[in-house]
């Protein structure tokens, strides 16, 4: 652990052996790996421990209110002149008020004073302030879920922020050629390469209309999808979202939504409301970043990584006022032989009900045999087509 925390960027690869019968192994203490120029917006939720902060918001958010997208832009601007000019680098007023303090302590040392005394109190209360904002920035890079804020647990968010950090980094994949590559170019254009092929496709397959048996939806099932979108609906979709998820292209969290939901709530529930009335988005809003999750420990090729989107919150309440529209009327209009991404019910059905049917086929007696199709999971999972 500790050895992570002083070297996070420290990377071991196995060297090819020549004349020995054991690789050498090559430990890089540093990373090798050029990362990206510019730094994408990422919404700090220590900002909102600041006094300034709202106002900063609040102010920003009504030059453009109405306009989504704008607002939010004015937000970024504001916060990132904010951070530099008035917040500042949480780590280095830590040391400067570590220092501070520490000098008043030697001064007291020779000579009782009750301003010093004064002093020191009030650096303290200033000092504990920084400690928490120190924590809620470590708190929201660890993504930690089983611990609770203001436990004081500074280092063991930091130190799970590392090790995630570390883990999500790709340093090098084996090309589809064999080669193992540790360029960042031609690693992008690799992974390009291979999602294009996996979700794209070249045929243009024309299928006849084919009916499909479904429950139809009743009058109350209808009017219940069509009613207006109303405020306390949108209000709970985004209380419902986990506050310190993945943030979108727009570098805003749910937390800061639910923080500053009094300013900025009514545009959010209008622009909502504008999305189902008119079935039309800004654009600028459905924009997503593509990340590649890896599906092991240590991944070696692109097919050991499974892509996300992460869209913005905006967009994303859109999506989960539909889902909670259509939640109550699931079991009624979806067939019983579905079994995944329905509450009550899991693919683990599905290896009961195989069972089974093997069990059966063992203890089957008929002249003619039973067959049974096992599906290419690739294909159903990661392929579009």
């Amino acid at each position: 652990m500790n050895w992570r925390l002083q070297f996070p960027e420290a990377t071991i690869e196995h060297l090819v052996r020549r004349q020995s019968d054991h690789n050498p192994i090559l430990l890089r203490y540093c990373n090798v790996v050029s990362t990206r120029d510019v730094r994408p917006f990422r919404f700090q939720a220590a900002w909102c421990t600041h006094a300034d902060y709202p106002t900063i918001v609040k102010n920003a958010w009504k030059k453009d209110q109405g306009n989504i997208s704008i607002a939010l832009r004015n937000v970024k601007d504001e916060s990132l002149v904010f951070n530099k000019e008035t917040f500042g680098n949480i780590f280095h007023k830590k040391r400067e008020y570590e220092a501070r303090r520490h000098g008043i302590q030697r001064s007291l040392e020779h000579v009782d004073s009750a301003s010093l005394l004064t002093l020191q109190r009030k650096l303290l209360q200033e000092y504990e302030n920084i400690l928490f904002q120190e924590e809620t920035h470590w708190y929201q890079k660890s993504r930690e879920k089983w611990v609770r804020l203001g436990s004081q647990n500074t280092s063991f968010f930091h130190a799970q922020a590392i090790i995630r950090r570390k883990r999500n980094k790709v340093h090098g994949l084996t090309l589809p050629s064999g080669e193992w590559c540790t360029d960042t170019d031609i690693l992008r254009q690799e992974a390009l390469c291979f999602f294009k092929g996996l979700f794209c496709t070249k045929d243009v397959l024309i299928r006849p209309p084919r009916m499909m048996s479904s429950t139809p939806l009743n009058c109350n099932q209808k009017i219940r999808l069509t009613t207006t979108i109303t405020k306390h609906e949108v209000y709970h979709a985004l209380m419902g979202m986990k506050s310190y998820k993945a943030p979108g292209p727009d570098g805003f969290q749910p937390i800061f939504f639910k923080m500053f939901w009094e300013d900025i709530g009514d545009d959010i529930w209008l622009f909502v409301r504008d999305a189902f009335e008119q079935g039309y988005m800004d654009p600028q809003v459905t924009e997503s970043l593509m990340v590649l999750i890896p599906k092991v420990d240590n991944p070696r090729t692109f097919k050991e990584f499974r892509p996300i989107s992460l869209c913005n919150v905006t967009c994303k309440l859109v999506s989960k006022v539909l889902v909670n529209h259509l939640r109550p009327m699931l079991n009624d209009i979806v067939s019983p032989l579905q079994s995944s991404f329905i509450p009550g019910r899991g693919t683990i059905d599905n290896a009961i009900i195989l069972q089974e049917f093997i069990y059966h086929m063992q203890k089957s007696k008929r002249k003619k045999g039973d067959v049974i199709y096992k599906l290419d999971l690739e294909k159903a999972y990661d392929r579009v087509d």
